[in-house]
């Protein structure tokens, strides 16, 4: 069974790397940015995949 705190912080960590992205999407003048907001996506990518494989979804949490 998935603890439920876990998945609460997983949730929180996640949503303030999405807002970080948001903010480096916004922010794309010049190739610092971009690159910014790429890392974040890549960070959010990696995390939705190893949660994916260990069978959680943090939407199914919402």
């Amino acid at each position: 069974m998935t603890n439920e705190m876990a998945v609460e912080a997983l949730k929180w960590i996640v949503h303030d790397i999405e807002e970080r992205k948001s903010e480096a999407d916004a922010e794309k003048k010049d190739d610092f940015s971009a690159g910014r907001s790429l890392a974040y996506y890549e960070v959010c990518d990696m995390i939705h995949s190893r949660l994916d494989v260990l069978g959680v979804s943090l939407e199914n949490h919402e």
